[in-house]
């Protein structure tokens, strides 16, 4: 058996292409690196590099050494990211997202429905990255906020959120029903920074140049109570008590600024997740209707299936 360390410097030899190169990328002597393959040839028996005074290549039966362990060291590394992965799922549920909202409202749900697992949260800012993650099975759920169209995939349709304008009483379009991003888009309004794809929504809707990004929350608490000056928040936030005394929320009409969040994970763990499925359904219909008992499907080649009860 090869030792995997010399593989590990053969593979390092091959692609750096030096001794020397190779051994500054192994953090070891140049001497250290040139016995270890001089032992790599020993224990193969076969003549893996040629010697030209101080210059050393690969021959041509070193070149295939190099590529399997190239190859070897390739499947270890992918050996271990599954077993990780595998030990975390079976410790924990991670839980990635499109957006904040959802998160803060999903996690006690996971809590008390599996209180032998931790909730680990993802922000990601793409529905792509996030079913991508399912598909790895790097996570267990996601919360999109486009339905879900491609096979193997089940989703419970979740609840609505609307970004709002949100400005103090005394300000110009407080008492407004609405207004659109057309009338705002000359206002410096202010947002947080980790509010996922919103962000992109609102650099979309807004000139760079009046968008105000903040990172810390703490931050925006203080621009709310001292300053008159816009920000974003939403109906959903504002609902879970994420509000300043003063301000008030004005709709913003444009449909970009309204979504329908989905819950989703991979068709073959819909019955792993059963309990939590339901109580995602129960909220969607408290807070929409029974036309959100509609949302949940499941696609199997175009054709959708509703979870049983």
């Amino acid at each position: 058996m090869i030792e995997i360390y010399l593989l590990e410097q053969l593979d390092a030899f091959a692609h750096n292409g030096t001794l020397t190169k190779a051994s500054e990328e192994l953090h070891i002597s140049q001497p250290a690196l040139s016995h270890s393959m001089k032992k790599l040839e020993a224990e193969t028996g076969m003549s893996l590099f040629s010697r030209d005074g101080k210059r050393m290549t690969l021959t041509e039966t070193g070149e295939i050494a190099a590529r399997y362990a190239s190859r070897i060291l390739s499947d270890e590394r992918e050996m271990l990211d599954q077993m990780a992965q595998k030990e975390r799922s079976l410790r924990s549920i991670v839980l990635g997202s499109c957006a904040p909202m959802p998160i803060a409202r999903l996690i006690p749900v996971l809590q008390m429905l599996f209180p032998d697992k931790s909730v680990i949260t993802e922000m990601r800012d793409s529905d792509d990255v996030l079913l991508q993650g399912l598909r790895n099975r790097t996570d267990q759920l996601a919360i999109l906020h486009e339905k879900p169209k491609e096979a193997g995939i089940f989703y419970q349709r979740y609840v609505r959120e609307s970004i709002c304008l949100y400005v103090p009483e005394s300000h110009p379009l407080a008492r407004r029903q609405s207004v659109t991003l057309k009338e705002i888009s000359g206002m410096r309004i202010v947002a947080h920074r980790h509010i996922g794809f919103w962000l992109k929504v609102c650099e979309r809707a807004i000139p760079k140049s009046n968008l105000l990004i903040q990172d810390s929350m703490d931050a925006m608490d203080e621009l709310a109570e001292s300053s008159t000056i816009a920000m974003f928040n939403s109906d959903a936030m504002i609902i879970d008590g994420f509000e300043q005394r003063g301000r008030v929320a004005v709709p913003i009409s444009d449909p970009e600024m309204t979504t329908t969040y989905y819950v989703a994970c991979l068709d073959s763990e819909k019955e792993k997740y059963r309990s939590f499925f339901s109580s995602v359904r129960a909220e969607a219909m408290r807070a929409q209707g029974h036309e959100a008992s509609d949302g949940t499907a499941s696609h199997r080649g175009g054709e959708a299936s509703t979870l049983p009860s």
